[in-house]
């Protein structure tokens, strides 16, 4: 299981924040678990090594904070509105006996084989990258896996179609609601 080194940072507020990401430090939050609030803070370098994962928003990893583990979740990031920056990140502790709620990557297999793009001529079309799922954290899967190497022109997969398991919900409000769509290619 990976881990992350954070410190606790005792300045709060914007002008503080800032200095933080102007020295190449992330500022964040750790919550839950009903422990008390910890603000802390991350090396940027790290974080963005970390987030280049297809399944970060899935991953359960360990901070270290003085030397104590915590088992956390990424719950949310908050980006700078038009420049490639973190502003803030919010860690979640873990319960290994609460269920949860993620966003988990749809991972497609057999693309390059699909009898609709390859023999046909159509294209994949791909409405959704993450589904919201609710399950114990021993359960959560890095990815949702599709294989579309069956599926001809006009076929779509809804979220209906994945499997289901007593072990994962599925939180989307819609079950017909489309995954992938592969489509005829109009000429104009």
């Amino acid at each position: 299981m990976q881990q992350i080194k954070a410190f606790i940072r005792y300045k709060i507020g914007k002008k503080a924040n800032k200095r933080l990401r102007n020295n190449t430090i992330i500022p964040a939050i750790l919550f839950g678990g009903n422990k008390k609030n910890l603000l802390i803070a991350l090396d940027k370098k790290f974080v963005w090594n970390f987030i280049k994962q297809d399944n970060f928003f899935s991953s359960i990893f360990y901070i270290i904070i003085n030397n104590k583990k915590e088992k956390v979740m990424i719950h949310e990031i908050q980006r700078h509105p038009f420049k490639a920056l973190i502003n803030h990140i919010e860690f979640v502790r873990i319960n290994e006996n609460k269920r949860i709620n993620v966003l988990v990557k749809i991972k497609l297999i057999g693309k390059e084989n699909c009898k609709g793009v390859k023999q046909e001529g159509g294209l994949l079309f791909l409405h959704r990258n993450y589904v919201r799922i609710k399950s114990l954290p021993k359960y959560i899967p890095k990815f949702i896996e599709i294989n579309v190497s069956n599926l001809s022109i006009g076929q779509t997969i809804a979220l209906k179609h994945i499997y289901n398991t007593k072990n994962l919900l599925f939180l989307e409000k819609n079950n017909n609601q489309k995954i992938l769509t592969v489509k005829r290619i109009t000429k104009m």
